[in-house]
């Protein structure tokens, strides 16, 4: 710049222009530069993130498929419990405790902070360019289902009714030798029947006897039982579409 003001002190026309077409081009080369950099460090980014999204949905592919066999499990518990005390079927009082336990049954679902939630809090959404991966996390980590599906199983009436009735040594006895199996996390995904085995109390038959007495007791218990069976079946039907979804997106990824 210092040699084009002296060029225009004197009159150097051709040096000037030849000064100004250096200094627009050294500009317009930086520019470029810039903008090839940052476009550049987005591409990156954004790869990045898609990436995690994606392992984000193979993590919770496996999770939400072994929770949708655990409230099979805990829906058939309800079921028989039902079916038992409307005179469908009979069933021995031990199974009849026992299921009535696994009925009461629910996930802790502790959640991990997600990659489309980081991608919300930072306005970037769109930095995810695949428009069927970008709909399906607004569709499967806005919905809030599994904290849905958490929080009606701890408030369940039905829980709540029967934690308060039987006896705490009896409940400690069933969740030791009747509650849920402990499995890996990279085995969920081919769990079946986490809660649907066969089991024994170790409770006396006055114990038992008495358990189900306490149980017969609780008022509005068929009521109870049947509004579980709709609340699960209206869940599971919501995973098993979003199961459906993940797993075509995946198989889609793994394709290539």
């Amino acid at each position: 710049m210092r040699r084009l003001v002296e060029r225009l002190r004197n009159e150097n026309w051709t040096s000037v222009g030849i000064e100004l077409v250096i200094v627009v081009l050294g500009v317009f080369l930086g520019l470029q530069a810039q903008e090839w950099s940052t476009r550049r460090q987005t591409e990156a980014t954004a790869a990045e993130y898609a990436a995690r999204l994606m392992d984000d949905f193979r993590s919770d592919f496996r999770f939400r498929s072994f929770l949708y066999e655990y409230y099979d499990d805990v829906r058939a518990s309800n079921e028989r419990v039902l079916e038992a005390l409307e005179g469908a079927s009979e069933m021995e009082d031990e199974a009849l405790l026992v299921n009535a336990f696994r009925a009461t049954q629910y996930i802790q679902w502790y959640a991990s902070p997600s990659t489309y939630g980081e991608l919300v809090s930072i306005g970037g959404v769109d930095l995810i360019r695949d428009e069927s991966m970008r709909d399906l996390a607004r569709q499967v980590y806005a919905a809030n289902l599994m904290q849905h599906i958490e929080d009606e199983g701890s408030e369940a009436p039905f829980r709540r009714a029967f934690r308060s009735v039987v006896p705490l040594s009896v409940q400690r006895a069933l969740g030791q030798r009747c509650g849920d199996r402990q499995f890996d996390l990279g085995d969920l995904a081919v769990v079946t029947d986490p809660l649907d085995y066969p089991c024994e109390t170790g409770l006396s038959p006055a114990e038992v006897e008495a358990s189900l007495a306490a149980l017969r007791g609780i008022e509005q218990l068929v009521p109870m039982l049947r509004l579980r069976v709709t609340e699960i079946t209206t869940r599971m039907n919501a995973l098993r579409f979003s199961i459906r979804d993940i797993k075509g997106l995946l198989g889609r990824a793994d394709a290539g």
